[in-house]
């Protein structure tokens, strides 16, 4: 199994507004967050680490590069690059 380096960012919280029924008020659903997630393969990591190195820099962040963007929590399928 290769290893790989993870790494999330909380995006917002979202707060959904409470249900009213036609005699009651119903408690708010419970708040969710928005989460962005990131995973790439430990060696990628390593890569870049090693160029940055052999230039004489000290690799401190890489950047995300989007190539596929999912709806995973609404269960839609993904979009990008296929």
């Amino acid at each position: 199994m290769d290893e790989a380096v993870i790494d999330f960012k909380v995006r917002r919280k979202i707060t959904p507004p409470a249900i009213a029924a036609s005699d009651k008020v119903e408690p708010a659903p419970s708040p969710k967050l928005e989460v962005l997630v990131a995973a790439v393969k430990a060696e990628v990591v390593e890569a870049w680490r090693q160029t940055a190195e052999m230039a004489g820099l000290k690799l401190s962040a890489l950047g995300l590069f989007a190539v596929r963007e999912c709806e995973v929590r609404r269960g839609l399928p993904c979009r990008g690059r296929e």
